[in-house]
């Protein structure tokens, strides 16, 4: 698939632009690089379950993601770091590869921590098997990794700060954009599509003579509906699916489509998004005293060209890592359209959204709430042409992005 020059990604990159900006007032350093996470992607950091929120911590900590503007997990930092320490031989090594066997003892030691793992619900367990028999959650040890430890008193002050109906106390977000403009400068939506599989499946092609390609932002404003597919699990369940979400039908879907329309003489538009949060804010995470990047750095040089390239290239097993994730808390969203006619269609798209769900930018709003009329559901201001959409009563931040920085730097190898 060939993305239209400036076309598909203008949306999402004046919204990255105006959320980076609004966080990290400083800009985002040489290294450094900012990945949205998916629309579905919750961070149950705050588990009543200190064990189910470990493994929240390393399924989020443990992820290298793909060099892409979305979260995209390309591999698992703990196996890339224990299969680059194999790689050199040196007793200067001989700790940091003891700290590395006892992360990944079955037994508690210094460097690991308990987790139960699965897929989650609320209460814990499994969904009820074909028998209707619900199943615990695995008790595990997983290597350690660390969460901002001011991040659950955050988390009290946000779900406070709901209660008292504060909904815009956590910051507000906003940019304006334009849709359909015809010399190219933003994004038609009638081209705002994921790839189509068969795309997707190339992009996997094992075939070295074919250059891999980064993976594309989705529509900014889209209604989905997901059909499970059996027969696309494999694919579904590989390309783009976020680390926490569980492994099922619903991964293995067909995602349809259905744009917002535009004007029918097909002009271009003007939009502005703004975003309010009930709470939104940055927290360090990382691996614990068992990965050392002083001992990357120092020792990486020692490996084989080739090596080099699988472990520190831009598509490299140990490219990069996840030191801050952003999360938000409770997203209201005020959609303000300067063509009346592309707000009555927004508006009749969001009556009558025919999906599962609606999403806006890296926001998803369930359809049941959007078409609600009660005092929970969409507000249509005809006067000013605007749409609000929440907040969205929840008990789980999202998952806005994550921010990870360069493992070490070489070239590729020739």
């Amino acid at each position: 698939m060939t993305t239209p020059e400036g076309g598909l990604e203008v949306a999402w990159s004046e919204w990255s632009q105006a959320l980076v900006s609004t966080l990290f007032p400083g800009g985002l350093g040489p290294g450094q690089h900012f990945a949205f996470g998916q629309t579905t992607l919750m961070a149950d950091f705050a588990n009543a379950d200190p064990q189910v929120a470990n493994a929240e911590i390393f399924r989020i900590g443990d992820t290298v993601p793909a060099a892409a503007p979305n979260f995209v997990p390309q591999a698992s930092l703990s196996d890339a770091y224990g299969f680059f320490l194999q790689r050199i031989e040196s007793p200067a090594l001989a700790m940091a590869q003891a700290n590395m066997a006892a992360a990944c003892s079955a037994a508690q030691t210094g460097f690991n921590m308990p987790a139960k793992v699965g897929t989650q619900s609320p209460g814990g367990y499994l969904p009820p098997g074909p028998g209707g028999t619900a199943q615990a959650l695995q008790a595990i040890f997983l290597p350690a990794y660390e969460l901002d430890t001011g991040f659950r008193t955050r988390y009290q002050e946000w779900q406070s700060l709901s209660a008292r109906g504060q909904t815009r106390a956590g910051g507000v977000i906003s940019f304006s954009s334009r849709i359909g403009d015809p010399s190219g400068s933003s994004p038609s939506m009638n081209t705002l599509m994921l790839p189509p599989v068969s795309t997707m499946a190339a992009q996997l092609s094992p075939d070295t003579a074919v250059a891999p390609q980064v993976p594309t932002p989705p529509a900014f404003f889209r209604v989905v509906m997901a059909t499970p597919d059996p027969l696309q699990s494999a694919l579904a369940a590989g390309t783009a699916q976020p680390p926490t979400s569980p492994r099922n039908s619903a991964q293995a879907a067909v995602e349809h489509y259905r744009p917002v329309a535009l004007a029918s003489n097909g002009d271009s538009s003007n939009f502005s998004l703004e975003v309010s949060f009930t709470g939104l804010g940055t927290f360090m995470i990382g691996p614990a005293r068992w990965f050392s990047d002083t001992a990357v750095r120092l020792f990486a040089d020692q490996l084989s060209p080739t090596d080099k390239a699988l472990f520190f290239a831009a598509g490299g097993v140990l490219a990069r890592r996840i030191y801050q994730v952003v999360l938000a808390f409770e997203p209201t969203v005020i959609l303000r359209f300067d063509d009346r006619q592309v707000f009555k269609n927004a508006k009749t798209l969001l009556s009558d959204p025919q999906g599962d769900s609606v999403s806006i930018g890296p926001l998803n709003f369930d359809s049941k709430l959007v078409t609600s009329m009660s005092s929970k559901g969409p507000v249509y201001s005809d006067d000013v042409q605007t749409i609000t959409i929440g907040p969205v009563p929840s008990t789980l931040p999202i998952l806005l992005g994550v921010v990870s920085t360069d493992v070490a730097n070489f070239p590729p190898a020739p």
